[in-house]
């Protein structure tokens, strides 16, 4: 074969593969943009099984496409949401009705790979600024604070789910030493979604600051009052509908403060809230009225008053 025929052939084999590459990404960057518009109805949905198995069948499918074009944010930010949201709606419900010890420590394993699998992938389009990469991975405290406030609103949903999966991550097992050492990072990264739009989700960046400023001790830091405080607007924002909210506030913030009387009445609201068909929030306040009568009965005990 002459030199030409060989060039002539390896130059059509090469553009093939463009060509194949290109209309794979633009496959990928379309179904992408149809996904993220239509996650909403997994949210929406008010059968709680049916919701779940089309998310654990979905999921997988999207790291298929995430591979195939892995520049595309979309199809991150939609893996963060599904690993986060479907270890809280469903993983987390089902340990908290487990019994069995193996199943608990099998469920809790689970759900801690799901976290660390959202926040990475959160991270994973945050890290694109490099000073962002750098202050994380060196765990720099004053240069994160610094680059924090270079997260722009474009991509308030990947930081979102980022603090979102991470502050459960953390939240799963707050007794590990590891996990109690990534909450100033945690900290600084909510307190710049909280900046950037608190009333996101329906006010769920201010519950996340809540939870963990009640979650952490006064000697380390922890600030209970502005907690509670964000908590409080973070009802007021979703005018008490996120019924989310009232459960991590009953969960987390109310032992916190001793304060039985207001544990009660917030699992009262939540047990006799309806949840309204085809909103953003029908699958979650489902979930959460599931939870609800498990929570009560774990923690009812902590108050001294």
């Amino acid at each position: 074969m002459s030199i030409t025929k060989v060039f002539n052939f390896t130059l059509s084999l090469f553009l093939v593969t463009v060509v194949s590459c290109s209309t794979t990404k633009l496959a990928v960057n379309m179904t992408s943009s149809v996904m993220k518009d239509g996650i909403v109805v997994f949210f929406e949905e008010s059968d709680y099984d049916l919701a779940r198995r089309g998310l654990e069948s979905n999921i997988k499918l999207l790291e298929v496409f995430s591979r195939a074009n892995p520049a595309n944010k979309n199809m991150r930010i939609l893996l963060a949401e599904a690993y986060g949201g479907y270890s809280y709606i469903f993983l987390d419900t089902d340990l908290l009705y487990e019994k069995d010890s193996k199943e608990i420590k099998r469920t809790t394993a689970r759900m801690t790979e799901f976290y660390a699998r959202g926040r990475n992938y959160g991270l994973s389009i945050l890290k694109e600024d490099e000073i962002f990469k750098k202050a994380i991975d060196k765990n720099d405290l004053e240069l994160l604070t610094s680059a924090a406030t270079r997260i722009s609103v474009a991509d308030k949903e990947a930081l979102f789910w980022t603090v979102f999966n991470w502050a459960l991550l953390v939240n799963l097992d707050r007794s590990n030493t590891d996990n109690i050492s990534e909450i100033p990072r945690l900290r600084i990264l909510i307190d710049r979604m909280v900046a950037l739009d608190e009333g996101y989700f329906h006010g769920a960046p201010l519950a996340l600051k809540g939870v963990l400023e009640c979650s952490i001790p006064k000697m380390l830091g922890g600030k209970i009052d502005m907690g509670v405080k964000s908590m409080e607007q973070a009802l007021k924002i979703a005018n008490r509908e996120m019924l989310l909210t009232q459960l991590l506030y009953a969960q987390y913030c109310t032992p916190a403060i001793q304060s039985g009387k207001l544990f009660h009445s917030l699992i009262d609201e939540i047990e006799k809230a309806n949840v309204s068909p085809m909103k953003d929030t029908t699958l979650i306040n489902n979930s959460v009225k599931r939870k609800a009568p498990m929570v009560q009965r774990s923690i009812k005990d902590m108050f001294l008053h």
